[in-house]
């Protein structure tokens, strides 16, 4: 019997933060501590979590999206235009997933791919903190 356990890595999801998709402008979220979400109605919610699909599962596009991803609303499911063009309205949309492995941290960014309704992940051995000025100017008005 072989022992497994040297194979396995701890992951730690840390946080998500959305640059101009799901409808917000720039959303960040801690998700490795206790976290509420609050707000009303249709303002985002379930959108920033059904984003984490974007990364954990191992899709490369929107194509099938019904019962790849399963967006949904109270009137039935978004399709892949739908879905597409509200996590990725622009080439400026991004999602960014900064995690924790043994090995430190480390962020995954998701953008718009280059095939229609395709997306592209990219792995950046930093964490979020080093490569927010490349989403966000806090300085800016």
């Amino acid at each position: 019997m072989t022992d497994n356990s040297m194979f396995c890595e701890v992951f730690k999801i840390k946080q998500i933060i959305l640059v101009n998709s799901g409808a917000s402008c720039y959303t960040k979220v801690r998700i490795d501590q206790h976290t509420a979400l609050l707000g009303a109605n249709n303002k985002g919610k379930t959108s920033m979590l059904n984003a984490l699909k974007f990364f954990l599962l191992p899709e490369e596009n929107l194509n099938d999206c019904v019962n790849k991803f399963g967006f949904k609303n109270p009137d039935g499911y978004y399709n892949r235009e739908q879905s597409f063009g509200f996590y990725f309205p622009d080439k400026n949309s991004f999602l960014v997933l900064e995690a924790e492995n043994p090995h430190g941290p480390f962020c995954v960014v998701v953008n718009a791919g280059g095939k229609q309704f395709s997306y592209e992940r990219t792995g950046v051995p930093v964490p979020y903190s080093d490569i927010e000025h490349l989403f966000w100017d806090k300085e800016s008005g």
